[in-house]
Order: structure tokens, then sequence, then C-alpha cells
């Protein structure tokens, strides 16, 4: 038995106000006090009991007995054409005569409900990067540059600017070892 959380009576509770009432000990508004209940729901569950007898007072599923009928296929197709001319929603209700949550609930199923879905998917945005070769086909390679492959400008660090050794292309065999004597140089004209 599966009972929800806010059922006051479980069928034997129930069994027991309908008999009550039913064998004359108590009377609807007697009973509905004595189980904790409102006078409507003592009701109810002496008429179910009085109809069905104690299978009527089983827990019942609350879905719906009866669903909706379904949208014709004709109206559905009809809806669908109508979207792929992009008409609004409103629009396409007034045309085919069904309500606006019915036509919604179609172009929902079909894939249709924004008007941006009816617009051809655009290519991905790559980032190309400007120095990179750019090939003409996959697998095409384009040559590279007059150069060898492994040659020594291949070897260097990938940096901005390369580091420098002391007294590589510096005048005068290195660097000088402090600002004072650098300009005490030029001064001289030794720099």
């Amino acid at each position: 038995m599966k009972l929800h959380s806010n059922a006051k009576l479980t069928p034997k509770g129930r069994l027991a106000l309908a008999q009550a009432v039913k064998e004359g000990r108590l009377t609807l508004n007697a009973a509905a006090a004595a189980f904790k209940v409102s006078e409507r729901t003592a009701r109810k569950w002496v008429q179910r009991f009085e109809a069905e007898g104690p299978a009527g007072l089983q827990d019942r599923s609350s879905r719906p007995m009866h669903l909706r009928a379904a949208t014709p296929p004709k109206v559905v197709r009809r809806i669908e054409q109508l979207r792929r001319e992009r008409m609004t929603g409103a629009r396409i209700a007034e045309l085919t005569g069904v309500s606006t949550a019915t036509v919604s609930r179609v172009l929902r199923r079909l894939g249709l409900s924004r008007l941006s879905s009816l617009d051809p998917e655009e290519p991905a945005r790559r980032y190309e990067h400007p120095g990179r070769w750019r090939h003409a086909a996959p697998g095409h390679q384009e040559a590279r540059s007059h150069r060898q492959a492994g040659s020594p400008r291949d070897r260097r660090p990938n940096r901005a600017q390369p580091r420098r050794r002391l007294g590589d292309g510096v005048r005068g065999g290195g660097r000088s070892q402090s600002p004072f004597l650098h300009e005490t140089r030029v001064a001289k004209g030794d720099g």
C-alpha cells in the first residue's frame, strides 16, 4: 500500500469510518470529527463504500481517466507548413482553428518552437592565425621556405627575443659591468 504524505486515513480507517456511518453508530458529522477529517472527505469515503464496497476505499491514481484527443495528423502537417513560412504561433492558431497552446505543443514536439531553428546552421567559425600556412585541401602542404629543415634558425628558442650571451654582437667584447663605467667609456670615446 502506498499512501501519500498527507493522508489522514489508511484504507482500514476509511472502512471503519464508512461502516460506523452505514451502521448508524455515528452521524456523518460525528464520524468526520472522530476520524479528524472534513465532512466532505467523510462523505466521499461513505459514498465510495456504498458504490464499490471495500475495494472503493483503496488509494487511486491521480492520473486523468481520459487523455485529450491527439491533434489530427493533417492539422500537425498544416502547423508545420505554416511555421516553415515563418509565421508566429498566434497567427498559426488563428489560421488552423486550434488553440495557441496546441500550436505551441506541436511546434515543440517538431523542434520548431524557435524561429531560429528554421535557419540553416552556420559553419563553425574557427580562428586562423594570420602567420600560419593555409592548405588548399586536406593532406596538401605547401612548400614552407627555401631553408633546409633543421637549420640553426629552427633550433632557436621560441621567444619574442632570443637570449644573448655575453659578448655576442656587442662591440668591445661584452657588456660593461656598471652603468658608470659605460658612461665613462662613452665620454672618453672608448665605447
